[in-house]
């Protein structure tokens, strides 16, 4: 999904910003392996274009049009169905004909379908026709010679949202007629795999009901039972979009269902697409290695956070009260220190604290002042609470591994630490509801004086990332404020992943964490978790 094409900043916001075309520094998280070189082309292709895989669906009828490749000389070969990006207003079949050619001299055939695009029809009409597509081909397999119970989907962008919604969706899938073990992967490369905080274009697309956004979510969709999924996206991709497969992953994973991201250095949104199907191509080996033996050597299910109990330990460190809460049977795999400031923002840290813990996470709640109490002598305060804290990691037994956050105005002291010597740099911030802009800091802390954020944000050759939440019912100044920082952040090379959960605050989405329908919870988890 292709999120802006002009030069100016959306007001609105969640996953991305088109300044993510911007130089962005590695994520430690990301990580993917050189890929082997994809096999030698060894079929001659047989191309058939503009099959009419459905009538009386689209106004024009090559909307609901495809081309198939064919490898010759191959006896039932699988085959790849690829769903084109373009924000599901543009593109078309012709864009991927390179990918398609490539996997049929491969032995694998392909098809690369058109669907309606918004304005003429909505979302659940797109997805509709890639059922009829699907459909199509898996009743014309016979006349056009590949198996038809080896059914793989694939798309970019919002062509990845289609496909995935399509196949995780058993109501959807059924609509189409196809059996669902006929499908035997889904491959979504740089997918939005949850629609419903917000973004000016998806707001446009999807509108703004929120049970509709919901329906249009295949991370809302993922059970047991579904077809196993790589997931693809570029270290440098559009904001949010790694942090949107790793959610997927990890729902997948707790439902038993075999599924992997691949995070490739240094690629963005577009420079890998373009490359599908040529020999610098990082993603063909892959998706090869995928359509051939789906599912055996993706990540195997994760275990379930019920098997994991919490362990609660207070202790003071720098004349700071801390409360550690940890998970008491196995290891945890980082540590989050949360800054609270003041009691409601304590009831908060708690309640996140609890719910982490449980899924494997150490958080150490650092306790400071209300607000009335900041000065400029608390953040450099924190930082110190911060390095004892990793100095007694041990006694404590708290991982090494560690990010640094917190909601209101304790995020504004964790945004403003700089833990120095000999204490590593957090690998990530988690900001929520955070002041970080001079109207915003005036408003939540009179005379504290408004510090660079972005200097202390940005600092050093590799600066964490940051997950920057708030609520479209926070005050529109610190909004506002936490545009402009995200923006000047990305252009000075940060990582950073916005999001604007919609009809709420990021107080009240707080006071939910970890219910049902929380969206706060999977993001926290594709950010602090490893791959």
């Amino acid at each position: 999904m292709c999120y802006g094409w002009g030069m100016r900043v959306p007001a609105r916001f969640v996953l991305v910003s088109l300044v993510a075309m911007a130089p962005v520094a590695a994520q430690p998280q990301a990580s993917a392996s050189a890929p082997a070189a994809p096999d030698a082309p060894a079929h001659r292709v047989e191309v058939k274009e503009d099959l009419q895989y459905a009538e009386g669906f689209a106004r024009e009828p090559r909307r609901n049009r495809l081309d198939l490749y064919l490898p010759a000389d191959s006896q039932k070969p699988p085959l790849v169905m690829f769903v084109h990006g373009g924000s599901w207003t543009g593109g078309k079949k012709e864009h991927v004909g390179g990918l398609c050619t490539a996997l049929a001299q491969r032995g694998v055939a392909a098809a690369a379908i058109n669907t309606q695009q918004h304005p003429f029809a909505e979302p659940a009409a797109m997805v509709a026709d890639c059922g009829h597509a699907l459909a199509f081909l898996h009743a014309h397999a016979a006349e056009h010679g590949y198996d038809g119970d080896r059914l793989f989907v694939m798309g970019h962008s919002s062509g990845a949202h289609l496909v995935s919604w399509l196949v995780l969706d058993d109501e959807r899938l059924a609509a189409a007629g196809v059996p669902r073990a006929a499908v035997r992967g889904c491959i979504g490369l740089s997918g939005v795999y949850d629609v419903r905080p917000r973004h000016v274009i998806v707001d446009h697309v999807f509108g703004t009901d929120a049970k509709v956004r919901a329906d249009a979510s295949p991370f809302l969709h993922a059970g047991a039972g579904d077809p196993p999924c790589l997931l693809v996206s570029g270290e440098r991709d559009i904001p949010g979009l790694v942090l949107s497969a790793r959610m997927l992953e990890r729902s997948l994973h707790e439902h038993g269902v075999a599924a992997s991201t691949l995070e490739l250095p240094g690629r963005t949104h577009v420079d890998y697409f373009f490359s599908l199907g040529s020999a610098v191509d990082p993603v063909l080996p892959r998706v090869l290695e995928f359509v051939r033996e789906p599912g055996t050597k993706l990540t195997a299910s994760a275990a379930p956070a019920s098997d994991l109990l919490v362990e609660t330990a207070s202790t003071t460190l720098g004349g700071s009260a801390v409360e550690v809460v940890r998970p008491c049977e196995g290891t945890a795999t980082c540590t989050l220190v949360w800054v609270a400031c003041g009691s409601d923002e304590g009831k908060d840290a708690r309640r996140v604290a609890n719910v982490l813990a449980s899924r494997g996470i150490a958080v150490a709640v650092v306790g400071c002042a209300e607000a009335a109490a900041v000065t400029p002598a608390t953040a450099p305060a924190l930082s110190r609470v911060c390095a004892d804290l990793l100095g007694a990691g041990a006694r404590l037994r708290l991982p090494a591994r560690w990010f640094l956050g917190g909601a209101g105005n304790g995020g504004f002291l964790a945004a403003s630490a700089a833990p120095g010597a000999p204490v590593p740099a957090p690998s990530g911030r988690l900001l929520f509801g955070t002041p970080v802009g001079a109207r915003s800091i005036a408003a939540a802390l009179p005379g504290v004086a408004a510090p660079d954020l972005v200097e202390t944000l940005a600092a050093g050759d590799h600066p964490p990332a940051l997950l920057f939440v708030q609520g479209e019912e926070d005050a529109k100044g610190r909004r506002e404020d936490g545009l402009l920082l995200s923006t000047r952040l990305v252009q000075r090379g940060v990582l950073v992943h916005p999001v604007e959960l919609p009809r709420t605050s990021t107080a009240a989405s707080l006071a939910q964490f970890g219910s049902a329908g929380d969206v706060l919870l999977p993001l926290a988890l594709a950010f602090l978790l490893p791959k």
